[in-house]
């Protein structure tokens, strides 16, 4: 899955020059140029959402370092316990 009107190979150029940038000409390795197209949309989702990247084992050593919730949970309210009922009854007349 490539950029909006780059190729895959465009991108694997871009990846290149980054890592070339941060660590240097001599310590980039030649497996850069064979990234797969799943591990490149795994690297995008997981920039997009901000979730670290990895196995679920990775992330639960990460969680118990950091002392924060990593992976996702399921979205939406939390459900309220069912014995508790918070509004009361309303009843007209005597």
């Amino acid at each position: 899955m490539a950029l909006a009107g780059e190729t895959a190979g465009t991108v694997t150029a871009l990846l290149r020059r980054f890592l070339t940038f941060i660590f240097g000409e001599k310590n980039v390795p030649d497996t850069v140029s064979h990234e797969t197209e799943s591990e490149i949309a795994d690297l995008r989702r997981s920039t997009h959402t901000g979730r670290p990247l990895g196995g679920a084992e990775f992330i639960a050593s990460l969680e118990q370092r950091t002392l924060r919730r990593l992976a996702p949970r399921k979205g939406g309210r939390p459900r309220q316990p069912l014995g508790e009922n918070r509004q009361g009854t309303f009843t007209l007349g005597r």
